[in-house]
């Protein structure tokens, strides 16, 4: 699978330990799905993601800070800076990180912003958007080879037919398919997938809470002060914030994945047209006639 994403062959590599000491929330560790390093010591984390319920710039910022951080922490104090070899962020998602780009596998590298001139091959970042994977016509981008589209349907498989599918037409296919049904049957592993399951349930739980909580407190100490200034308090604290989440929901619910451009403007609008906006959410034919100004 890294071979299709990377493009080149991996003679070797170690799988790292995936969880990061010292960050925990509750009883949430922070978990990398897969953390290697290959033979020639570059480093690459693995990340797969069925959905989001956060904004797209939650993702961007999110991909960026495990990349930075798994790339510094090759060094200690003092270290060669020569020591640093190449590290890439590998992400599979199921909804589309960037929906109009018609392509299963985005690649993002350091390049110089007018010419594209690299700066060097140190930090890369590559998308995978599985629900593209229907979209894709012949012929096929560079990015999106045999490989990649064998593991994508993969992935994406739900039902035994299209496994006996994958694994009749290739030989590596056949043996991830039987990897999977031997994980599947052994009892541990189910029993660690379900407290995960559970611990990210509970932990959003918490945040749902702690985020609710925080907006009734900052209402009731503004409205101990004074209408206007409990107004004020209340939308710092946690109500302009519900209100654009709550109607990122509603707008995809209704409408599919946003674009970049219309997700910055909710985050950058204030509270009267979100309210706006949310009315027409029920009754509007179009993004754009939710958006419309008055």
């Amino acid at each position: 699978m890294l071979e299709a994403v990377l493009g080149e062959p991996i003679r070797e590599l170690t799988v790292l330990k995936s969880e990061i000491p010292g960050e925990q929330h509750d009883r949430k560790k922070v978990i990398l799905d897969i953390h290697v390093r290959f033979n020639d010591g570059s480093l690459a984390d693995i990340e797969m993601q069925r959905q989001t319920r956060k904004p797209k710039q939650y993702i961007f910022a999110r991909v960026t800070y495990y990349l930075s951080r798994t790339h510094s922490n090759q060094l200690d104090y003092g270290d060669d800076y020569g020591q640093l070899r190449p590290t890439a962020l590998i992400l599979w998602l199921v909804e589309p990180l960037l929906p109009a780009r018609n392509r299963l596998h985005l690649a993002f590298t350091f390049n110089e912003h007018w010419d594209g001139t690299p700066f060097n091959d140190h930090l890369n970042i590559h998308v995978i958007q599985l629900s593209k994977l229907s979209q894709l016509r012949e012929p096929y981008h560079p990015a999106d080879n045999d490989r990649l589209r064998l593991w994508a349907r993969f992935f994406m498989a739900t039902e035994d037919a299209q496994f006996d599918q994958l694994a009749a037409e290739d030989p590596i296919m056949a043996v991830a398919v039987k990897t999977l049904d031997e994980l599947s049957q052994d009892p541990q592993i189910a029993h660690l997938a379900r407290v995960r399951r559970e611990e990210e349930r509970f932990y959003q739980m918490s945040l749902d809470a702690s985020r609710s909580e925080g907006l009734s407190e900052g209402l009731s100490e503004g409205l101990s002060e004074g209408l206007l200034e409990g107004e004020r308090k209340g939308r710092s604290e946690g109500l302009l914030m519900g209100k654009r989440e709550l109607l990122l929901e509603q707008l995809e619910q209704r409408f599919g994945p946003l674009t970049p451009a219309t997700q910055a403007r909710i985050d950058a609008t204030a509270s009267e047209p979100l309210s706006t906006w949310a009315h027409r959410v029920l009754t509007a034919n179009s993004l754009e006639e939710v958006l419309a100004s008055p």
